[in-house]
């Protein structure tokens, strides 16, 4: 169980707004760097097992960091305002498949099948973005409405959230395309670079969009 002292709670909400989105989006342009490195000719398999690694990293980070966000709706879940097991799911979700991202990078870096492991990792993390988005879309609009915002603020949070989700699913959808058709070897590790290089950029609209929402919320 996570526990969140009275006496300490705004300054380990401010940084949790501060860090813990800093990290995600060091991990999504590291991600974005090895992406494009893959693609200019320089080391594509190295980079396409390293990239994996890294988003594996980050899917995790993201859970964890989760945790400790949604640590401040445990009261409202009590309270009946948040159905209980609808938060867990979705933090199981992002540990499995930033765990197996992991694993397959690390495999995809000690054997010559490389591509196919990444190719396969893409898919996982292709549907792990597809439905994580509306979890991260409820979870959004508990959290403005528990912070007592104004409804001007809520209303462009909700957009705000609303339109990040949209993007996330579309790349979600366009990740598993891209993982199946590197499966079948079709253009395998151009096709597995370009699907790494549309997760960073998610990992890091997600990420910079929790810096602004936390921000508000907390103003």
């Amino acid at each position: 169980m996570v526990t969140v002292p009275h006496t300490d709670t705004h300054e380990r909400g401010f940084d949790m707004v501060t860090v813990a989105p800093l990290t995600e989006s060091v991990g999504a342009i590291a991600i974005i760097v090895l992406s494009v490195i893959g693609l200019a000719g320089t080391a594509e398999g190295a980079m396409l097992a390293i990239a994996t690694i890294v988003i594996g990293a980050s899917i995790l980070m993201q859970g964890a960091n989760t945790v400790s966000e949604y640590a401040e709706l445990f009261v409202a879940e009590e309270a009946g305002m948040v159905k209980p097991g609808a938060i867990g799911g979705g933090i199981t979700l992002e540990f499995l498949a930033g765990g197996a991202g992991v694993v397959l990078g690390i495999l995809g870096l000690l054997t010559p099948v490389t591509v196919v492991l990444s190719a396969a990792a893409l898919v996982v993390f292709g549907g792990t973005l597809l439905l994580s988005a509306g979890a991260t879309v409820r979870a959004s609009s508990i959290q403005s409405d528990s912070a007592g915002m104004s409804v001007v603020t809520q209303s462009v949070m909700r957009q705000a959230t609303s339109v990040s989700a949209g993007a996330q699913i579309m790349i979600g959808v366009g990740a598993i395309v891209l993982g199946i058709l590197a499966l079948i070897g079709l253009h395998s590790v151009i096709l597995a670079l370009v699907g790494d290089l549309a997760i960073g950029t998610s990992l890091l609209m997600v990420s910079a969009g929790n810096s602004v929402a936390g921000l508000m919320r907390r103003a």
